[in-house]
């Protein structure tokens, strides 16, 4: 089988580990983390990618002629979003020619537990609310750290002058005292670097209970295998879209 994958990069690591290994054949295109936070530009992104692979103007894409038959045949068998549903916005994506699979998750740090019902029992558990740190999260996101924040500070100082900046840094940030806990997903590979101390840094800073969480790579896994078959992925046909279902389906589809 010949997959598009279309991700977010926070998921690089995992999902370059097992591809690596995977029996199918991926093409991958790597979206900059942050959108979730802007989910109308998320979904603007992935279908203007979508909409390249399509009419075949996608300039990663191998295109037109088939190694295998000779002869030309769609390059993909189905295109694979490496997100869930992501502030919304994987809603309203869609592809003219071929079926979409997207996970059946709220974001990706369920992708990282296994599945949106782990997500949800560690969510209850640490009712006081959690930030959850990945290698992934930590090496292509403004993170919650101590640097981060004197950072943010000196720049604004620059801006607007201490008290300002001070001010400014202090408003801004009001929301991190809503958390309780800083929780570390631990990856399985050994080889990764190990980033357990700095996330118990950041939960010293921000006065939070550091929590150490075994990730499970059963739904990475199963992206790389090509395993659809559970009700952990939604798959669109062409000329349907996904819409939020409200439930804990997370994600259906609809006639576009």
């Amino acid at each position: 089988m010949r997959y598009k994958l279309i991700a977010c990069k926070v998921l690089c690591r995992e999902l370059s580990e097992y591809i690596a290994t995977s029996p199918h054949v991926f093409d991958i295109t790597w979206i900059r983390q942050g959108y979730h936070n802007e989910p109308d530009k998320l979904r603007y992104i992935l279908n203007e990618t979508i909409a390249r692979i399509d009419d075949e103007t996608d300039p990663g894409t191998n295109c037109g002629t088939s190694a295998y038959s000779g002869h030309n045949t769609p390059p993909f068998d189905a295109i694979i979003l490496g997100y869930g549903l992501c502030s919304n916005g994987v809603c309203g994506v869609f592809s003219k020619k071929y079926p979409i699979i997207i996970p059946k998750v709220h974001d990706c740090i369920a992708l990282f537990l296994g599945s949106h019902k782990r997500y949800k029992e560690l969510f209850d558990e640490m009712s006081g609310g959690a930030y959850w740190y990945t290698a992934g999260w930590i090496e292509n996101s403004f993170i919650p750290c101590e640097k981060n924040m004197q950072g943010l500070l000196e720049h604004y100082t620059k801006l607007y002058g201490e008290d300002n900046a001070e001010f400014l840094l202090q408003t801004e940030n009001n929301w991190y005292s809503d958390y309780k806990f800083g929780a570390y997903i631990k990856p399985k590979n050994n080889k990764y670097p190990d980033y357990s101390e700095f996330t118990i840094n950041a939960a010293k800073h921000f006065g939070w209970e550091y929590k150490e969480i075994n990730s499970d790579m059963r739904l990475i896994e199963n992206i790389s295998n090509g395993d659809f078959s559970t009700d952990d992925f939604l798959i669109i046909p062409p000329n349907h879209t996904a819409v939020q279902s409200y439930d804990d389906k997370i994600l259906c589809c609809n006639k576009k």
